[in-house]
Parts: structure tokens; C-alpha cells; sequence
């Protein structure tokens, strides 16, 4: 049923809306303060350690970051949180509600882009359906690009749905720059966008579009669209197109191979319902179910479905971070069942249905909020388990009275870069001179200079190596701490000078 003039004019879904976004910082604020400084994922630690980085280049001499950044990973939105990072105290709960920010933001495109297609209220249940799913609820409380790719992908859509199929000159301008912005935040971003404005093309109106002359032509807005997200992008894969291709070609290579070793255990389907619980599917099938009989007049219905098919066949194979991927495809999910919903004939089914899956995913997000990370995580909702580093802040404190750290890692994993241990000595001690090594790339020849400069040294290890160190008397071992990581032990060791 149609939402009425006096219900999309209510007042009621702004002010809810409101409440909802003062309730995720509140939440998120909470959650933080339970474990910080910690990092959600191995993930989160490299894109940390990268912040890390691009704060001490700006500070100090030495080579920039980007020298050796992913070709996937532009560096804009590094760059951003290392001035942020650094403008505010080096603070990790600053960085935190830099996150949180972006998490508002694309709450308000849910919301405007299903007001534009159902009403407010349709609009405000989106809203709510986006905040507490729990993989954006993960990845909004988590520093990595995900929430970037997840900001920029809604607020391109959201333009792409004021675009009426790109028949419109500006609304298509400004989908073009948000894509462009989205590949800024990841390289894989064109996953998420092609598949909608192929649809919006071809479906969004008549074909009688297609010969008209000027900005009602929607192969000439499209042409705009693309020339303005490759202009915005350029700067950074301008040249290294063959290079991203290259990798992501490899990335897929790899999840094929993993989901082929999987012995039949692997599915979308299991995948799925793992990773997000039984919310996101729910929601998707009662947007489905309702909606396909009426997909002729339900606008934009064909651009959601693209909007979450296509990345979910793309990245089929990649059964380790297969949550990540959907992720930004969520939005469509919650759009899809908000729109659903309003269209219920029975007023009693539809009332009931609102209340049970409205009341079901608040009280879902406020129970993985509020309960220790260790229980959300054996419920696994969340893609993959925290990492606490029970006290790495610990040492990295008393690392930092020294004056001068010396980081070592020696762990052998890909996202333990020695920076994330350097981001939690400048969180203790914003005027401390901090050394990095990475002892698996081979010990540089300024390794030595750096040892002999250094007043105390943060060792990671895994290789069994820590008696290097302890072995040397010029070194004298004040503390140590070990924990389990999947399969895998760390220890973090904290040497002194025995001379000081």
C-alpha cells in the first residue's frame, strides 16, 4: 500500500533518524571504551599501522608510505585519518568517531534514497536495518576501507536513484564523482556501481531516450558519469590500471583455490547466514518475496537486485572475507525490505511484520554492543574475532618512558606490519621518537643505528628468535606477553638497556 501524504510529511522519521544516529555514536563510543586501544582484526591493525605511517611522514623525514601501498588500497582515506590522527592528540577514540562519522553518513543516504522510493518512514526502517546489521556494525567500529567503500557505493546510488535511470544531467554528474570516490576508497569499487548504471541504462526509461540529443540522452550522461569518476580516480591509478587488474586477477585466483580446497564445505548460502546471522537473509527474502510481483512499479528494483547480486556472484569464491565483500551491498538489503514492508496490503501483517523484524535487529545490535567481545564472538556474527593484544598497551607504555623505541617484528603474518605496535607507542607518548623494523624482509643496515639509539625495544615474534635479544647483554628482558591467535602463538617481549 502506497504511503500517504500525511505519513511521508511526518516529523516522526527525522526526529527517529536522529535518535538513531545519537544511539550508534552512544553504542559505539561504549564499545570502544570496553577493549581500546584494540584492534577488531588483523586488518584493521595493518590499515592502522598505514595511519601510523602517513602521521610520522608528515612529522618526521624519512620515505613516504606510498612508496609501498597496495595498488587496491588508494591512499586518500590514510592520508585523511593520519592529519585527523595527528590534529587531535594522536587519540585513538578521535579516530574511532572519525569512523563513526562516516557510519552517520551512510545512514542519511539510506535514508534518503529510500524516502526517494517509498516515503520517510520507509526511509527511517532502512536506516535502521543498515545500522544494525552486524557486519556494519563491525566494520563501523573497525578503522579499515570497508565503511569508505560502503559511504561513497550508498551516496552514489543515492545519485543514481535521483538520476531517473541518467536521464538527468547533475544527478548523473554526481554519481559519476561518488564512484570515483569509491574506487578512491578501494579498487575493487566498480563491482558494486557497474552492475546498477548498466541497469538504470538500459531499463531506467524509455528507449526512445536513447535518441534524443543533449542531457536527456542517457548513453551521453553515462559517458559524463564515467569521464568524471575516472577523472577523480586518475590521480591514483592513472598508470596503474594493468597493475590492479593484475592483482585483483590474483585475489580472485586465490579465493577459487581456497573455496576449491574447502572439500564441498563452502557455500553462499552457509557464508551468509554465518557471517550476518539470520537478519540479512531474512530481510532480503521479505524484500523479495513482496516485492517481485510488483518489480514493474516498484521503482529502482531492478538496480538494488544489481546492486547486490553482482558482487555476490563476483566474489562467490572468497570464503574468508566473503562478509567484506557484501558488506557495502547491505544498504540494498535494508532498502529492499523497507520498501517491502510499506507495500503489505494488510495493515495488521504488515504492522506485525515491521514491529518483529524492526524490534528483532534492534535488540540483535544492542545485545553484540553491549556483551563482551569474546561472546559476540563465539556467537560468530561478527566476521572474525577481535584482537585484543592483552598488554601490548601495557608494554608500549612503559616502551615509551624510554624516549626512544626501537619496533621489531619478526611475526610471520602479512598484516602485522611493525606500525601497529609503533600506533600504540605514540598513543602512550605523542613525543616519543619511534624506530621500525621488519626482521622478516632482512634487517636493514640502519637496523644497527637504530638499536644503538634506541632506550628500550618492543620485540613481536613467532619465529622462536626472541633469544637473539635476550642473549645480548646490552639488553635485559623487563617483560613479556603471549596470546593465541587462530592457529598461531605471539609473543610480544619488552627489552630495557641494562645500562640505563
Amino acid at each position: 500500500m502506497p504511503v500517504s501524504v500525511e505519513a511521508a510529511e511526518s516529523p516522526w522519521p527525522r526526529l527517529l533518524l536522529l535518535l538513531l544516529m545519537v544511539a550508534c555514536v552512544t553504542l559505539n563510543v561504549i564499545w570502544v571504551g570496553k577493549a581500546a586501544p584494540a584492534f577488531g582484526a588483523f586488518d584493521e591493525a595493518n590499515h592502522l599501522a598505514r595511519i601510523f605511517a602517513y602521521a610520522e611522514y608528515a612529522s618526521h623525514d624519512g620515505a613516504d608510505p606510498v612508496l609501498d601501498q597496495p595498488v587496491q588500497w588508494p591512499p586518500l582515506f590514510h592520508r585523511l585519518a593520519a592529519c585527523w590522527w595527528a590534529a587531535t592528540g594522536y587519540s585513538h577514540l578521535a579516530l574511532q568517531l572519525a569512523w563513526t562519522a562516516m557510519l552517520l553518513l551512510l545512514l542519511w543516504a539510506v535514508y534518503l534514497l529510500g524516502t526517494q522510493l517509498a516515503g520517510r518512514w520507509a526511509g527511517l526502517i532502512a536506516a535502521v536495518f543498515t545500522a544494525t546489521a552486524p557486519e556494519v556494525a563491525n566494520y563501523g567500529r573497525a578503522v579499515t576501507l570497508e565503511l569508505p567503500l560502503a559511504l561513497s557505493v550508498a551516496w552514489a546510488m543515492t545519485a543514481l536513484g535521483r538520476s531517473e535511470g541518467l536521464r538527468r544531467k547533475i544527478p548523473t554528474a554526481l554519481f559519476g564523482f561518488c564512484a570515483g570516490l569509491a574506487w578512491l576508497s578501494k579498487g575493487y569499487a566498480p563491482v558494486y556501481l557497474l552492475g546498477p548504471m548498466i541497469v538504470a541504462l538500459i531499463w531506467g526509461g524509455p528507449r526512445t531516450d536513447w535518441k534524443k540529443l543533449g542531457a536527456a540522452n542517457p548513453w551521453i550522461n553515462a559517458l559524463l558519469a564515467a569521464v568524471i569518476g575516472s577523472a577523480v580516480a586518475a590521480w591514483w591509478y592513472g598508470g596503474r590500471l594493468g597493475a590492479l587488474l593484475k592483482t585483483l586477477g590474483g585475489h580472485v585466483a586465490v579465493y577459487h583455490q581456497t573455496a576449491m580446497q574447502a572439500d564441498g564445505s563452502w557455500s553462499v548460502a552457509a557464508a551468509t547466514w554465518g557471517m550476518f546471522g539470520p537478519l540479512v537473509p531474512i530481510l532480503f527474502l521479505v524484500g523479495l518475496i513482496v516485492l517481485w510481483p510488483r518489480r514493474r512499479e516498484t521503482p529502482f528494483f531492478a538496480e538494488l537486485l544489481a546492486w547486490v547480486f553482482v558482487p555476490a556472484v563476483v566474489f562467490a569464491t572468497a570464503p574468508a572475507t566473503y562478509s567484506r565483500f557484501l558488506m557495502p551491498a547491505i544498504p540494498a538489503v535494508a532498502i529492499l525490505a523497507a520498501i517491502a514492508l510499506t507495500r503489505i496490503d494488510r495493515q495488521a501483517l504488515r504492522r506485525v511484520l515491521t514491529v518483529l523484524l524492526v524490534g528483532g535487529a534492534i535488540a540483535l545490535h544492542l545485545g553484540l554492543s553491549l556483551m563482551p567481545r569474546q561472546s559476540a564472538q563465539k556467537l560468530h556474527l561478527f566476521a572474525r574475532p577481535p584482537v585484543t593484544l592483552p598488554g601490548a598497551y601495557e608494554l608500549a607504555s612503559r616502551a615509551a618512558a624510554g624516549g626512544t623505541v626501537l619496533v621489531v617484528v619478526r611475526a610471520d603474518h602479512p598484516y602485522l606490519p611493525p606500525g601497529m605496535l609503533g600506533y600504540l607507542v605514540r598513543l602512550a607518548d605523542d613525543n616519543v621518537v619511534i624506530h621500525l623494523a621488519d626482521a622478516r624482509s632482512g634487517e636493514t643496515a640502519s637496523f644497527d643505528d637504530y638499536l644503538l639509539d634506541a632506550k628500550s625495544v618492543l620485540l613481536l615474534d613467532t619465529t622462536g628468535q626472541t633469544a637473539a635479544f635476550a642473549d645480548d647483554e646490552t639488553w635485559q628482558e623487563t617483560a613479556s606477553r603471549q596470546w593465541t591467535y587462530g592457529m598461531q602463538q605471539y609473543q610480544l617481549t619488552f627489552f630495557a638497556r641494562s645500562d640505563d
